[in-house]
C-alpha cells in the first residue's frame, strides 16, 4: 500500500512570490519506505523469485509506482543491514554440532552455471537456514565455513555421499572431532533400484535397512532424547 499526501501552496498574482506548503514535521523525518514494504519486496522477489519488473508491473495496477530501479536500490539497502545479521548467523553455525547440507545445480547469468547450497544448523532448541548461490559446490561451502569454527566441541555433518558434497582441506584436528554421517535414504535407493537384477543380495539389504526405520519410528513415537534413541538403535 501506498500513502499521498496532497499539501495546497500559494502564489501570489502580483509579485509571483510563491509560498510552499509545509510539511509535517512527522511525515518529512519518514522514511520513504516502511521496513515492512521493504520485506515485503525482499520477500517477493528472493522468495517467490519475481523479477523486479513484474513487481513494478503488479504495482502499477495498484495505481502504486515502484519502478524496478528503485526496488534495486531499496534491496542494496536492506543489505547492508542484513549482511551483519547473517554473519552472526554464519558464525554461529560455523559453531553448531549438527549440519545438514546439499546442493543443486542453479543458473547464475554471471557464470553461465553455478551451484545453490542450503545449510541448516542447530543452534541450542533453534535452527538456522542459510543459502549460498555461487560456483562453489556445497562442500567447498560447508569447508569454507568450518575455518571459522572455535568450538572443541565435537560436531556431525549430515548429507548424501556425492562427490560435490565431500569437505576439502579441514585441519585435522578438526576431522579428530568431525562425525561425518551419510543419507540412509541415499543409500537405500540404490539398493532398491537393483532389487529386481539382485533380488536375494539386495533384498537382504532393504530389509536390514528396514528394521532401522522401525526402530527409528519406535523412538519417535516414544519422544525418545538423543542419547535414548542411541541406545536404542545400539540395542
Amino acid at each position: 500500500t501506498g500513502t499521498r499526501y496532497r499539501l495546497t501552496g500559494f502564489r501570489c498574482n502580483l509579485c509571483s512570490q510563491v509560498y510552499k506548503p509545509i510539511v509535517p514535521e512527522a511525515v518529512a523525518k519518514a522514511p520513504k519506505f516502511a521496513p515492512s514494504a521493504v520485506s515485503n519486496i525482499a520477500i517477493t522477489h528472493y522468495y517467490l523469485g519475481a523479477p523486479f519488473h513484474r513487481i513494478q508491473n503488479l504495482q502499477s495496477n495498484y495505481a502504486i509506482p515502484l519502478a524496478d530501479a528503485t526496488q534495486y536500490d531499496v534491496m542494496n539497502t536492506l543489505t547492508k543491514i542484513v549482511l551483519p545479521v547473517f554473519k552472526c548467523l554464519e558464525t554461529l553455525s560455523a559453531n553448531s554440532t549438527l549440519m545438514y547440507y546439499d546442493n543443486t545445480p542453479q543458473k547464475v547469468l554471471s557464470l553461465g552455471k553455478g551451484q545453490a547450497t542450503a545449510l541448516v544448523t542447530s543452534h541450542g532448541s533453534y535452527w538456522i537456514y542459510l543459502f549460498y548461490t555461487g560456483r562453489h559446490s556445497a562442500g567447498k561451502v560447508v569447508s569454507n565455513l568450518l575455518t571459522e569454527r572455535t568450538s572443541e566441541e565435537p560436531f556431525i555433518t549430515m548429507t548424501d555421499a556425492a562427490k560435490a558434497n565431500q569437505l576439502s582441506n579441514v585441519d585435522a584436528t578438526l576431522l579428530a572431532r568431525l562425525i561425518i554421517a551419510y543419507c540412509l535414504v541415499h543409500g537405500r535407493r540404490k539398493f532398491y533400484e537393483l532389487l529386481e537384477l539382485f533380488p536375494m543380495e539386495c533384498g537382504f539389504v532393504v530389509e536390514c535397512i528396514a528394521d532401522v526405520y522401525r526402530h527409528e519410528a519406535h523412538c519417535k513415537q516414544h519422544h525418545y532424547t538423543p542419547a535414548q534413541r542411541l541406545s536404542y538403535h545400539q540395542q
